[in-house]
């Protein structure tokens, strides 16, 4: 559903910050999404992400869709 809802937000002129929060990846760190290249950033990485993302965004809105594996450590 995150992906879905990132397609429509780009195709309707907004711009996707290149950084998504995720838990444990078992895969791969870049995933695209209408051609912008979007950084899985894992837990520990988090706080620093946030910190540049309100810097270079400062209008920014965040959709969380969070997974009980991101948060229970699962």
């Amino acid at each position: 559903m995150g992906h879905a809802v990132a397609e429509t937000a780009v195709k309707r002129g907004l711009t996707l910050i290149p950084y998504s929060f995720t838990g444990n990846r078992e895969e791969g760190n870049i995933v695209s999404c209408e051609g912008v290249r979007v950084e899985l950033r894992e837990p520990e990485e988090w706080d620093a992400t946030l910190e540049e993302v309100k810097k270079n965004y400062p209008n920014f809105i965040v959709v969380d869709y969070t997974l009980p594996a991101a948060v229970n450590g699962a």
